[in-house]
């Protein structure tokens, strides 16, 4: 959906490192992803896009596949998951669906009211923009197009990329958010690209992550669809994952 890179699936030529201050000491100081865990981050980053553009009925028959969760599965151990069972709830709501048509109708709807429209207001947009000065006092509250959606404008003309023209968003949509963050790991990745890899742990870490803990505290509060708010959990915890990259020999 943005023009100039492609999206094909990765051979990874080299190692990433992630330097971890794991509170409980799960992990130790210098750890590395193995080939296969990077291959399934870019994997589930794709997959978690695909979900907050909302479903359909070919998604949801994917999502019923046996293999669909894997690569969720690889990075088991990884990821810091709140709450911490996000993981496992979401497969168990999608496995309580017999077909692809049940499911699409249950996650349609959930999407609607979640993020498109309803009488009582959007509980949670998915556009950054939504999220900028969430404390103000005064009775201006933050709408579309803001500072975000000009910062993602430039990210785009200084790699020379474009929203395709099927695409009807700003440019700070969630999904064309992490669009952009999977070409700067892959680019990283397939490159041996530094630079895309620093751009892509500050992206991650300093861009992205805060406005989509908002986004995912606004579902877990107020949620009736217990897909949304523990995809968007999930979420947290890969962009966290990205946000301690750093390059092997740095």
């Amino acid at each position: 959906r943005i023009r100039g890179f492609q999206g094909s699936r990765i051979r990874v030529q080299c190692f990433l490192t992630i330097f971890f201050n794991h509170v409980e000491g799960h992990m130790t100081p210098q750890s590395y992803l193995t080939r296969a865990q990077q291959e399934a981050l870019l994997e589930s980053i794709e997959k978690l896009c695909s979900v907050f553009w909302g479903p359909s009925l070919e998604k949801c028959g994917d999502m019923l596949s046996d293999d669909y969760f894997l690569s969720f599965g690889v990075l088991e151990g990884l990821l810091i998951y709140d709450p911490p069972h996000a993981l496992e709830t979401l497969i168990k709501t999608v496995s309580g669906f017999s077909d692809a048509v049940s499911l699409y109708d249950f996650l349609e709807a959930s999407y609607v009211r979640l993020f498109v429209n309803t009488k009582e207001g959007i509980p949670a947009p998915l556009y950054h923009s939504c999220y900028q000065d969430t404390d103000r006092t005064d009775s201006t509250r933050p709408g579309l197009m803001g500072e975000p959606a000009g910062i993602m404008r430039r990210r785009f003309q200084s790699k020379d990329l474009s929203l395709d023209n099927s695409i009807n968003e700003p440019p700070d949509h969630l999904s064309i958010e992490l669009e952009y963050l999977y070409f700067l790991l892959q680019r990283g990745v397939m490159k041996q690209d530094n630079g895309a890899v620093d751009e892509a742990v500050s992206f991650a870490g300093t861009f992205m992550l805060p406005w989509v803990s908002l986004l995912r505290d606004r579902l877990t509060g107020g949620s009736r669809c217990p897909f949304y708010p523990n995809a968007a959990a999930i979420l947290s915890a890969h962009l966290h994952l990205v946000s301690l990259l750093k390059k092997t020999g740095r």
